[in-house]
């Protein structure tokens, strides 16, 4: 069963495992990925993404 968000902006979680962290808020919320740094990404893309700290973005309605 997934919980679907209404009305946040954004919010931010500091963690200590990032994979681990991402596979339990992928189960709960079961929303799509707007924003993450790829795993074979370039310097540049990198740098674009590093304000993502190694996390992710999720698309949150429509």
């Amino acid at each position: 069963m997934s919980i679907a968000p209404l009305g946040i902006s954004h919010i931010r979680l500091t963690v200590t495992d990032i994979d681990r962290s991402r596979a339990f808020y992928d189960a709960v919320f079961g929303l799509p990925v707007y924003a993450e740094v790829p795993a074979d990404a370039d310097d540049a893309t990198k740098q674009k993404l590093a304000f993502l700290f190694g996390g992710v973005l999720y698309r949150v309605g429509g």
